[in-house]
């Protein structure tokens, strides 16, 4: 559980198997660590990471680095971008003209308030 979601090993692999979201550009956002952005890489998917902090990036991309060493990676793996989800031009820097096909916020929403929230649903 994470931010109140669910995601179980069957439906994953239910989704691989079919090859639903092989392809699927996909966006975590506010992605912490990384783990829900390694999940939907190991979907198929096409994964970027986005969180504000720096320190949180770094350790996604070294814990991508140690999930690829001890072979676990079955796809290819997630790219980890720093940027403020509450600066449309701050994220449009990072991204440029890159669009995605899902957004994923496992943790985020639920920290802002209204004013914030009504930023980030803008971004």
């Amino acid at each position: 559980r994470n931010g109140g979601f669910l995601l179980g090993e069957s439906a994953a692999s239910a989704d691989v198997s079919s090859g639903l979201l092989q392809g699927v550009a996909a966006a975590d956002l506010g992605c912490g660590f990384g783990y829900h952005t390694r999940l939907l890489a190991e979907l198929s998917c096409e994964a970027v990471g986005l969180d504000l902090s720096h320190a949180a990036i770094r350790g996604a991309q070294r814990r991508t680095r140690d999930w690829i060493d001890q072979g676990d990676a079955r796809s290819s793996p997630p790219q980890f971008l720093q940027a403020d989800l509450l600066d449309s031009s701050a994220v449009q820097a990072v991204l440029g003209a890159r669009t995605f096909d899902l957004l994923l916020d496992a943790s985020t929403f639920h920290c802002f308030n209204d004013e914030e929230r009504e930023s980030y649903l803008n971004t």
